[in-house]
């Protein structure tokens, strides 16, 4: 020590004092990521009571839905066991109908038969899941802590935490979405034996910043481009025209 010190820490400890430790607290952004159920594969259930229909898309991108419909009948019945029906969901997509849920099951694996003629099928979701909300639940329970503990009727697939965005940071709300495997929305739900009611969840309206339709987003859009400023086939980045034009209903706004 020096002799002139009067004890106190020296300036170097000082520095060594004021390093930051690491932050362990809840609230990073990784505890309220999206917690998805690992290994899940959506499938109908043994006790599906309706028509289980099984969506088909091309793996290129192809517009089956347009093809000749007695040419796509037969390649499906042909070839795979308990089809009631087929019919065209749009341009790109056809529905194949089964009457039980095993078939339709099984239909999912027959990954020879997809793969050569390059289809891809899977259940879509609004048939097989439902998403509800619950209220209330404590700020610093990660997506991953409440899907561990929470418990309920159905089987939970997914939690999400609602977010808002304050000073420029996203903040968590005491709001979480919750995806359950079945087709009724359950009651309540328990997490950490606390019984918290679930209700109904209704998404925002969906609107494509690509083709400026609803109900899809660009991630998926198969449309042309279109301006949101003049309603033209391009980007309103690149648009230079005064007079602006709703694409949806030709109104100056």
């Amino acid at each position: 020590m020096d002799p002139d010190s009067d004890g106190g820490p020296t300036p170097d400890e000082q520095k060594s004092k004021k390093r930051k430790l690491p932050d362990t607290r809840k609230g990073n952004a990784v505890d309220y990521k999206i917690f998805a159920k690992t290994n899940y594969t959506r499938q109908f259930p043994e006790n599906h009571s309706v028509d289980c229909v099984v969506y088909v898309e091309s793996q290129e991108n192809e517009k089956i839905g347009n093809k000749n419909p007695i040419t796509l009948t037969k390649l499906f019945t042909e070839n795979v066991k308990g089809i009631a029906g087929v019919h065209r969901v749009n341009a790109y997509k056809v529905g194949i109908m089964f009457r039980k849920p095993a078939p339709a099951n099984n239909f999912l694996t027959m990954t020879h038969f997809l793969g050569k003629h390059k289809l891809k099928a899977f259940v879509p979701a609004h048939l097989t899941e439902i998403t509800g909300v619950i209220r209330y639940v404590p700020k610093d329970l990660s997506n991953e802590d409440i899907n561990k503990s929470i418990t309920c009727d159905a089987e939970v697939i997914s939690v999400k935490r609602f977010m808002r965005k304050v000073d420029g940071k996203l903040t968590p709300l005491g709001t979480i979405a919750v995806t359950f495997a079945a087709t009724a929305l359950p009651q309540h739900a328990y997490i950490q034996m606390f019984r918290y009611p679930v209700h109904i969840y209704i998404p925002p309206l969906l609107q494509c910043y690509k083709c400026l339709k609803f109900n899809h987003s660009a991630k998926v859009c198969r449309g042309s481009q279109m301006c949101s400023s003049c309603s033209g086939q391009h980007s309103y980045k690149e648009c230079d025209v005064e007079k602006i034009v709703c694409i949806n209903c030709q109104g100056g706004h």
